[in-house]
């Protein structure tokens, strides 16, 4: 199949009913994901989604109590009747860590063969959807009082330089593989519809005691002929909602691998009292710098993981943090081991300027995120000294022609200015660099708007 085919009569979004699909996904493209929507998009996110979030995450820490889940919500006082909500709450998450627990047995414990695995995974992502969706539960107390959107613990410049230090000084070993590098363990999987699905977990090599996650979908009755690690974006916990863009499906029927990764602190990495993904934010620089530090290494393992499993090549993708992951796992890979560099990068939403996107991007500076790292010591310049370990500006270590990128002009969060410039100084084909008249979420939303992109890097798939 050639890459004019990938989104052919039909898109990612699956088999709704072909021209009708991709008439509805060009009107989306062309009338809902603009710049306009970016800006309810943001608003949006700051005033009620991350505050419901905070909650949602103190809720599960106080573990039914209302005086422990106050505690966690500094300033904020309410008469409103709070424990029956949290053991409501409570509830939905033992329901879910139960549907795990059999979730795993069945697909890691070898209890497979006694078990309906597609079936177990619509009960797991059922039970998983029911504890998201549980954020709905604190609308009463977001409408009675402001609530925090970050439970922010800056870490100081000293801290930071304790911790990463050593790294910065030694950049061939800055994302170094361990030692003994573990082993994926791949899932029991199941068949649906002509795609096979599995998953694969390994001892996270950064975070000790985390286990790094993804999931696989890949043609069931052939070998793929190439690899697509696809890593997510901040606060995106993929595993725990429907895929209503089916892009598992969509990718095995062009019989390409496409693997998930969780990220760390997302899904089931997420860590203690906080919603997914919000140490990066929470944590300032440190929240970055470990992030950064364990997601590369992981997408190394991957990528040797598809490697080994051949056949064909391998391609690593992200969208916005995601995308600054991959530029800097494009730059680590030139220290590591053979057979652990991608052989194409897809990029989007990418972002420049580290120390830009602290300070001055959209969603940091709605949040407060500037304020609090001038609170805590933090000037521009000691942002910059740590820029070699936070993924930007570093060339990568394969050819500027096998790397794709698709930017949002409007893009007020990775800041398209200096994401430009850093693909010319990398010397990317101005054919690879795509720019829609969109935002950063819009970008990263509009599937039918990638599709140049998309298509773009098929062929360079195809001709690796």
């Amino acid at each position: 199949m050639n890459s004019g085919e990938f989104f052919g009569g039909e898109d990612w979004s699956g088999r709704l009913s072909g021209r009708a699909t991709a008439a509805w996904q060009e009107l989306l493209s062309a009338a809902l994901y603009r710049p306009w929507f970016d800006r309810v998009a943001l608003s949006s996110l700051v005033d009620w989604a991350l505050p419901l979030s905070r909650a949602w995450a103190a809720g599960l820490a106080a573990d039914g109590s209302a005086e422990r889940f106050l505690a966690q919500l500094p300033g904020v006082d309410t008469a409103l009747p709070l424990t029956a909500l949290l053991r409501r709450l409570r509830g939905d998450r033992q329901r879910y860590d139960e549907a795990e627990r059999t979730w795993r047995a069945a697909f890691f414990d070898r209890a497979a063969d006694r078990a309906d695995l597609a079936d177990l995974q619509r009960q797991r992502l059922a039970a998983a959807v029911r504890l998201q969706t549980a954020r709905s539960y604190f609308l009463p107390l977001r409408l009675a009082t402001r609530l925090p959107a970050v439970r922010f613990e800056i870490a100081t410049p000293a801290e930071v330089g304790q911790r990463h230090g050593e790294r910065l000084a030694n950049p061939e070993r800055a994302f170094a593989f361990p030692d003994a590098v573990p082993v994926p363990e791949v899932s029991a999987g199941y068949e649906d519809r002509g795609v096979r699905h599995s998953w694969l977990r390994f001892a996270a090599p950064t975070m000790a005691g985390d286990v790094a996650w993804a999931r696989i979908a890949e043609p069931a009755a052939q070998s793929p002929w190439a690899t697509l690690i696809l890593l997510h974006g901040i606060g995106v916990d993929s595993e725990f909602w429907p895929d209503p863009r089916g892009f598992g499906r969509r990718a095995a029927e062009l019989g390409i691998r496409l693997v998930q990764p969780e990220g760390p602190w997302h899904g089931r990495r997420r860590a203690k009292g906080f919603y997914g993904g919000e140490p990066v934010l929470a944590r300032g620089p440190l929240g970055m710098l470990d992030y950064m530090h364990a997601a590369v290494v992981e997408a190394g393992m991957l990528i040797r993981w598809a490697h080994s499993r051949g056949p064909g090549p391998v391609a690593l993708g992200g969208i916005s943090l995601g995308a600054l992951t991959t530029q800097a796992a494009g730059a680590a890979c030139a220290h590591w081991p053979e057979g652990t560099r991608p052989d194409a990068m897809f990029l989007i939403a990418p972002g420049g300027d580290f120390v830009k996107i602290s300070l001055e991007s959209a969603l940091p500076r709605e949040l407060g995120v500037p304020a609090e790292l001038r609170r805590h010591g933090w000037s521009t310049d000691r942002l910059a000294h740590w820029l070699p370990l936070a993924g930007a500006d570093q060339a990568p270590a394969i050819p500027p022609a096998r790397i794709v990128a698709a930017l949002g002009s409007a893009d007020e969060i990775t800041h398209i200015p200096e994401a430009q410039a850093m693909l010319h100084r990398w010397q990317v084909p101005d054919d690879n660099i795509f720019v829609a008249e969109k935002g950063h979420f819009s970008l990263s939303l509009d599937v039918h708007g990638l599709r140049r992109p998309l298509e773009r890097l098929l062929y360079l798939l195809r001709t690796a």
